[in-house]
């Protein structure tokens, strides 16, 4: 889909930050899976440990939903994360990707710029969900890289700017839509 636009990275590199100031300027946007799915298990499971290929059949729903439901928006529509990201995941993790999850990937797609968020470690931060250290943070930037190239995605880095500069910059670059350089 061609205004369907991803933004992807390590975690702790803005990308939500951002994507929550463009839905404040109008735009639509489809916020990380991974989070929401992270917190609701851990409330079903009373904090035992979800199971990483559970937790990557679970994003996998959660994004063919997001995409199927935003197939009818004629207008921009950015997501956090997509389903690349899983296999990114999956592939950092050492397991094996299965075959539905590939065929989704090739089923569910994106324009080809993605916007990618490079490791920032001036503002990277754990949280409750966020658990990971700087280097499997950039573990998970190489991760994606590969995932997202593999895939033949275009990779769009986003500066390193404060929010409302990077907002400007992909706003920019979505008013000139096909053009995504």
């Amino acid at each position: 889909m061609k205004n369907f636009y991803v933004f992807t990275g390590p975690p702790g590199a803005g990308k939500t930050t951002t994507l929550e100031a463009l839905a404040s300027r109008g735009l639509h946007t489809v916020p990380e899976a991974g989070r929401a799915i992270l917190k609701e298990q851990s409330f079903l499971r009373a904090g035992a440990p979800l199971e990483r290929q559970l937790y990557a059949e679970l994003q996998l729903s959660r994004a063919a939903f997001d995409h199927a439901r935003s197939a009818s928006i004629d207008r921009f529509v950015i997501f956090d994360r997509s389903v690349v990201d899983i296999i990114a995941g999956m592939e950092m993790d050492g397991l094996s990707v299965p075959q539905h999850v590939r065929r989704a990937a090739k089923l569910y797609r994106y324009n080809d710029a993605v916007f990618f968020f490079p490791l920032w470690p001036e503002i990277y931060t754990n949280d409750k969900e966020r658990r990971q250290r700087l280097d499997e943070a950039q573990a998970t930037e190489a991760a994606c890289r590969r995932a997202y190239l593999s895939a033949g995605y275009r990779l769009i880095d986003v500066p390193k700017t404060d929010v409302l500069q990077r907002v400007e910059w992909i706003a920019s670059k979505l008013a000139g839509a096909g053009q995504v350089d």
